[in-house]
């Protein structure tokens, strides 16, 4: 049970790598289409500034987020009041 639980947390760690490799590859290509490169090799012309500001952005709409949920969570104590069904 416990090398499950291993391996099911190391796999969160890859799922975030393909995730945030996606979310480059998408960010890279937009930029590029608009003119602009986010992710030049030149880095005085690349605008990870822009980069970090909408990790920043999106943080702060998953806070948001969590912070509704959490509000609207109702929990449930089942019929005979102490938690358990």
């Amino acid at each position: 049970m416990r090398s499950l639980g291993f391996a099911l947390y190391l796999s969160i760690f890859g799922v975030g790598s393909f995730i945030s490799g996606f979310f480059i590859l998408v960010i890279e290509n937009v930029s590029t289409w608009w003119g602009e490169d986010w992710f030049s090799d030149n880095l005085n012309r690349a605008h990870l500034d822009y980069f970090y500001w909408l990790l920043v952005a999106l943080s702060s709409v998953e806070l948001l987020l969590y912070l509704y949920f959490a509000r609207s969570f109702v929990f449930n104590q089942g019929r005979n009041g102490n938690g358990a069904a």
